[in-house]
């Protein structure tokens, strides 16, 4: 919360020396002696706008808030149009919860006081806490313009900035920081994490090394302990920096972390290990036990159940989002003789997706990006059953799953991965793609549902015809398209590209671009692993998500990836009826596509090692028998995605009854004498 903005001032009144005095104390950090200098001058009738406000302040900063709403109101009464004043009172409107109060009072005195740079922070402050980092950048780059020494608007301004995808400006941000305040740790803590999301290694150990040294927070040596590269020159790098992160893990058990809002000091760090092929159990296990004992909420107050059983679903995804496309049909059919179902959207979203979604629930709430207000919201809807569609792809679903918020807590394969969090009792799954020791992957008890776990609608049409040429595909080219994010990419594929690139003179691999710092990394790693093709990578700009389809139906071949295989882009590439080529992986998110070719019989997507995989995806990308089979199989067969309603909605009521049993039976234990 922003300190109120003129404590003091510059005349020579009785009251205002008073006022500079207790202002020195509250400086330094010394409220008592603040508080008592200015209770002294005004026991001594000494009725000075200024001390009244420099009392509640005081009051304000020790939580006294019904006393700091006396004090103001006297101060403003002495000086009704004192701008410093109505920024103390906005900020105690805040305190008080009423934040669009609070908002209207911060506008309305910028109408007569177009400089005052508080106002324009706090403003900021509200909208970058409430999910609108675009408006929070105008906002605090206003108020650091007009105090340009100011640390706190400037951390802020970055803040905002990394949340709305522009790390230039936020890595410029923090600079300014460290400029007014050499030193500050959370700047130095910031740095790191955008040259980690950039995948800048040693510039991100090199900053973290720094806030540690500055005397950061334990969510930041938390973060530190996590950090690995994103795209590592082999398998063996990879083992060995996550070697190194379990080491940290095992370190951190035995020390005694306090973490205060895990969703924006530690954030989701976790998020890029299931792509690195491994069991990831271990590790996210030693992670939820870390958090469990670091950070302990306060516990909010008992809710009501509701009078029929409830289900809550709950993501930050619920908008244009492969999340959404998964779920909202689920929704919208789940049978409700039984039980109703709530939606906790997190995130203020728009669109026809979010409509559905939130039309499709018997219940539907959305909250700000904001793990407290999350925590109200899910409690208020008071479920039985929690069903996390992602954990692990945000920060507060993770943190909301780490507590017990219903009886039963179960997790799907949005992320499809362990979450590792001893209070997430189930994680819904398919037969169809687990494969036999499939429970030593899980913390939680893996539910193998015996039929797909997803239902698939017929999308959209491209908004407009497109042709190879419009997305830069020259004749004579076979394209081989990767449609998946770049992170997917592990060391181990590229042998499988270079191998395919090598069979095939006339091919050209195509990947879609994101960020720029990504794309040089790859292109460095083709240079080493695949020096004599490198030239014939090509990467190609992000399209919409109308556009999508029409991308798939321009290539030849899809190439799915290893480790971590497609999922809703594996539904379109069928739709699409594009050949493709997948391999067959060890855990579930390396076996989805596969399961999609065991459904419709497509075996010979199926490949075993490079040399295979790529003859498999030569003889599909050149015209002949071979492709002209598996596309006239994909034109005759992908109808079958649309006629699964039955077995999954059956499939998903059948085990939320079960898990409404035993929270019944859980809710009877905790209210039994």
């Amino acid at each position: 919360m922003s300190r109120p903005s003129r404590l003091y001032s510059a005349n020579t009144s009785t009251g205002a020396k008073h006022a500079e005095l207790a202002a020195e104390n509250f400086a330094a950090g010394d409220l008592a002696q603040a508080e008592r200098s200015c209770r002294r001058a005004l026991a001594r009738g000494t009725s000075d706008g200024l001390l009244w406000h420099m009392l509640a302040a005081i009051l304000l900063a020790t939580g006294r808030l019904a006393d700091a709403r006396d004090a103001i109101a006297r101060a403003r009464r002495l000086s009704p149009g004192d701008a410093d004043f109505a920024n103390t009172e906005a900020l105690l409107m805040e305190r008080d919860g009423d934040s669009a109060g609070a908002a209207n009072a911060w506008r309305s005195l910028l109408l007569s006081s177009p400089e005052h740079a508080d106002a324009w922070y706090n403003l900021g402050r509200l909208a970058l806490h409430g999910g609108h980092p675009r408006e929070a950048m105008d906002l605090l780059l206003r108020a650091a313009q007009l105090r340009p020494q100011w640390a706190d608007a400037y951390k802020n301004l970055g803040e905002a900035c990394f949340a709305q995808g522009d790390v230039e400006a936020a890595e410029a941000a923090f600079q300014a920081v460290l400029q007014c305040a050499p030193g500050d740790a959370d700047s130095l803590a910031n740095l790191a994490r955008l040259r980690q999301e950039a995948d800048d290694y040693p510039a991100a150990f090199g900053h973290y090394r720094a806030a540690l040294a500055a005397g950061t927070d334990d969510a930041t040596l938390l973060r530190f302990a996590l950090l690995m590269p994103l795209f590592s020159i082999n398998g063996a790098e990879v083992a060995a920096h996550r070697s190194r992160v379990e080491s940290n893990l095992a370190a951190l058990t035995e020390r005694a972390l306090t973490l205060t809002d895990p969703s924006r000091g530690v954030a989701t760090p976790a998020f890029y290990f299931a792509y690195q092929g491994f069991n990831d159990r271990p590790l996210m296990s030693a992670l939820g036990d870390i958090v469990d004992r670091a950070w302990r909420p306060a516990p909010l107050p008992r809710v009501t159940p509701p009078a029929r059983p409830r289900i809550a679903f709950v993501s930050a995804h619920f908008r244009q989002h492969t999340i959404a496309r998964l779920y909202a049909p689920l929704l919208e059919r789940l049978p409700r003789q039984d039980f109703d179902v709530a939606v906790l959207s997190i995130g203020q979203h728009d669109g026809p997706l979010a409509t559905r979604i939130a039309s499709a629930a018997d219940h539907a709430l959305a909250v700000p990006e904001d793990l407290h207000a999350a925590r109200e919201g899910l409690k208020a809807l008071a479920p039985d059953v929690v069903v996390y569609c992602d954990i692990g792809m945000d920060p507060w679903s993770y943190y909301l799953a780490a507590e017990r918020q219903a009886p039963v807590q179960c997790v799907t394969w949005g992320h499809p991965v362990t979450s590792g969090l001893a209070s997430v009792d189930y994680f819904l799954s398919s037969q169809l793609l687990e494969p036999p020791n499939a429970q030593d992957h899980y913390r939680e008890q893996l539910i193998q549902l015996p039929h797909w776990p997803v239902l698939y609608e017929e999308p959209a049409l491209p908004r407009s015809l497109t042709t190879r040429r419009d997305f830069g595909f020259m004749a004579g080219e076979n394209i081989y398209l990767c449609p998946q994010s770049l992170f997917k990419l592990h060391p181990d594929f590229d042998a499988y590209l270079a191998a395919i690139l090598r069979r095939d003179p006339h091919g050209v691999v195509v990947l879609i671009d994101s960020r720029a710092a990504w794309r040089a990394r790859l292109e460095g790693r083709f240079a080493c692993t695949a020096p004599d093709v490198a030239e014939r990578i090509r990467f190609v700009p992000p399209v919409s998500s109308q556009d999508f389809g029409a991308l798939l139906a321009a290539a030849d071949v899809v190439l799915d990836t290893l480790h971590f295989s497609g999922g809703y882009t594996s539904f379109e590439t069928i739709w699409a009826e594009t050949p493709f080529v997948t391999e067959r992986g060890a855990f579930m998110r390396g076996r989805v596509t596969a399961g999609l070719c065991d459904l419709l019989g497509l075996d010979e997507a199926l490949a075993h090692g490079a040399e295979d995989y790529a003859a498999r995806a030569v003889a599909l990308a050149n015209a002949g028998a071979v492709r002209d089979g598996m596309r006239a199989k994909l034109a005759r067969r992908k109808r079958q995605l649309l006629a699964l309603d039955d077995a999954v909605l059956s499939g998903f009521h059948d085990f939320f009854n079960v898990a409404l049993a035993q929270a019944e039976q859980v809710r009877s234990q905790e209210t039994a004498p």
